[in-house]
């Protein structure tokens, strides 16, 4: 009888067995990108083809989707692969170096909650480039393992398969749940939050994080000195923007309107255009637009942008949109932004872990990295309207 933790399943292609071992400590979205990375090395997969689809994979290699995604993602920060939108995702024209070189043999894995992870895709994907430029660099190998809400129970099997911690750390990005965080520590791996909500949920954890705070009160200022008072915000309600965003407000003495606001939920990344879209119609049916608008991000805003345009309302003439982060969404005219660096958010936090992990924790729990306010063609004074 096989041995539980042999347990693999497989197919045959060009007369080669490709294996993945179910219980195996290394993660199974760890074992897909090697097999994909040979499949590059071997020539099978040629620079400027197209991959199989995820259902594809799963259904050929006997996984989940959701593994298949992990490893895509990973693949595609460093370089090995590149999404094109619908049409699919390809090998790149010149895969990295270090992507077809020998796995290290030391393991760092990045958590994240699925449904986050799906819908911020190209910022975390900048995250984990930075985490595992950071990390190659040290000898440490950067895996990618996401979960969803109610897999809490999973981490430890994953992490510490047998009882025994199969990784030499831990890093945390987005929104996850502290259940998610007390299992890390009591497998006494140290661990490092990117990018979390701040709050009390998990105190004495160390994190590293974007100055939302400072970066959207600057834009409302702008915004305020153009002479706009009526100004909505389109994003997530539980976020630390429409915190600031609120808190923003009361400090320039602006009322707080609800029919201003409206509020996103997760989607995948193409949807997210959609929701944006949707939003804007949403404010709209109110009966009175703002005269300028923060959205949550980029991709958001592409879709608030086209709701617009349908809708014959010229920006910034009638109306200002200043968008968070920069996800590599174009609009025109180009938007004014609230930019901050996740690859240096990545590396500094993959350095931070080694350090704690060393012995040399950092003087302050919470790093706050700055974010910088980009003046785009989407924001001008209320009188040129």
């Amino acid at each position: 009888m096989r041995h539980p933790a042999r347990m693999s399943v497989g197919y045959e292609a060009r007369g080669l067995t490709k294996r993945i071992i179910s219980r195996a400590a290394t993660p199974i979205g760890s074992q897909l990108r090697s097999l994909l990375i040979e499949e590059v090395k071997g020539g099978r997969l040629t620079p400027g083809s197209k991959i199989p689809s995820e259902r594809e994979l799963a259904l050929r290699y006997g996984i989940s989707r959701a593994s298949v995604r992990d490893s895509i993602a990973l693949l595609i920060s460093e370089g090995v692969l590149v999404r094109a939108g619908v049409r699919g995702t390809f090998v790149a024209e010149r895969p990295p170096q270090f992507a077809v070189a020998a796995q290290a043999t030391r393991n760092i894995v990045l958590l994240a909650n699925r449904n986050v992870f799906d819908f911020f895709q190209f910022r975390y994907s900048e995250i984990q480039a930075g985490a595992g430029s950071e990390l190659r660099s040290r000898g440490y190998n950067l895996v990618l393992h996401s979960i969803q809400d109610g897999e809490e129970r999973l981490v430890r099997e994953a992490l510490a398969p047998g009882g025994k911690p199969c990784v030499d750390g831990c890093l945390i990005a987005g929104k996850i749940r502290r259940q998610v965080f007390e299992t890390v520590r009591e497998l006494g791996l140290p661990v490092m939050l990117i990018d979390r909500v701040p709050g009390g949920e998990m105190q004495g954890a160390y994190s590293i994080r974007a100055d939302y705070i400072s970066g959207t009160h600057a834009a409302m200022r702008h915004l305020h000195a153009l002479g706009h008072r009526d100004i909505g915000f389109i994003g997530f309600a539980d976020s630390q923007k429409y915190r600031a965003y609120c808190q923003g407000l009361k400090q320039l003495r602006i009322a707080y309107e609800s029919d201003f606001v409206d509020f996103v939920e997760l989607f995948d990344l193409p949807p997210a255009m959609l929701a944006g879209y949707r939003s804007l119609q949403t404010i709209q049916s109110r009966g009175r637009l703002p005269t300028a608008l923060l959205v949550t991000d980029d991709v958001v805003a592409v879709g608030v942008m086209e709701a617009l345009k349908i809708s014959g309302v010229p920006v910034p003439e009638q109306i200002s949109v200043v968008c968070f982060d920069d996800l590599g969404q174009s609009t025109i005219p180009p938007l004014t932004r609230i930019r901050f660096d996740r690859e240096e958010a990545g590396r500094r936090a993959a350095r931070t872990l080694l350090d704690i992990a060393n012995g040399k924790p950092p003087e302050v729990n919470d790093i706050i990295l700055p974010v910088e306010f980009v003046h785009g063609l989407s924001t001008a004074t209320v009188n040129s309207r």
